[in-house]
């Protein structure tokens, strides 16, 4: 799979899928498909009835697209607000909590996994927040600008909850 960001204040993101490659994405957040690449609506990511409750709770559908394409295949994904996107990579034994509005796409629907904040619900950033565990590639859409911390072991940081990816 390739990718590429394009644009500046409003960014979206440019995927070329190979024949057999899938990424699964919010429904609101595809822009645009070549006519090779499939959509069909999964609940849960594939995960199934639970696992789409558990979704819809983290204010996300319960359904995500799954996106393949018959050969090579262009998918192009992006938020409905100017700020800037970013892919992670993450590497077995690394995680990433996010807003659900943040949420483009993934590569494998089975390793979001939502987790509640109270204190975040006290605060009006919601109440839960999706937690992606790798090895996975993961695509989101941040409101504004992105500040990336890389913390050593043994480190960590408090953020506010209305300012991690929303």
């Amino acid at each position: 799979m390739e990718y590429q960001i394009l644009g500046s204040s409003m960014q979206m993101l440019k995927l070329r899928l190979q024949g057999g490659e899938s990424i699964y994405a919010d429904a609101g957040k595809i822009i645009s498909k070549s006519s090779n690449v499939n959509l069909n609506a999964k609940l849960g990511g594939g995960g199934g009835f639970f696992k789409g409750v558990e979704m819809a709770f983290a204010g996300s559908s319960a359904f995500l697209i799954e996106c393949n394409a018959e050969g090579e295949g262009e998918i192009s994904l992006g938020g409905g607000s100017p700020g800037k996107i970013s892919v992670l990579d993450l590497k077995e034994g690394e995680s990433m909590y996010v807003d659900h509005s943040a949420f483009l796409g993934t590569t494998d629907p089975s390793k979001i996994n939502v987790k509640a904040s109270w204190r975040g619900g006290a605060i009006g950033a919601g109440m839960f927040l999706e937690r992606f565990d790798g090895p996975c590639m993961v695509f989101l859409h941040v409101s504004g600008d992105i500040i990336e911390y890389d913390l050593t072991a043994g480190k960590s940081i408090d953020i506010e909850m209305g300012h991690i990816a929303s």
